[in-house]
């Protein structure tokens, strides 16, 4: 294979790696960003909640 040719197959290579860590990067992103969405859901269903349990209404 000629150099040139070795050459441009590094280049997809890395290219294909990088693609790679990046949608990794992306999910991880997202996941949190949904873990935070739900802590944010929770904390206002917590606030939302009587502070007096309804057993001693």
């Amino acid at each position: 294979m000629p150099d040139s040719l070795k050459a441009i197959a590094a280049q997809l290579e890395i290219a294909s790696t990088q693609q790679e860590i990046a949608q990794q990067e992306l999910y991880c992103l997202l996941s949190f960003t949904g873990d935070l969405f739900n802590l944010h859901e929770i904390a206002n269903a917590v606030h939302a909640q009587p502070t007096t349990p309804q057993w001693f209404a």
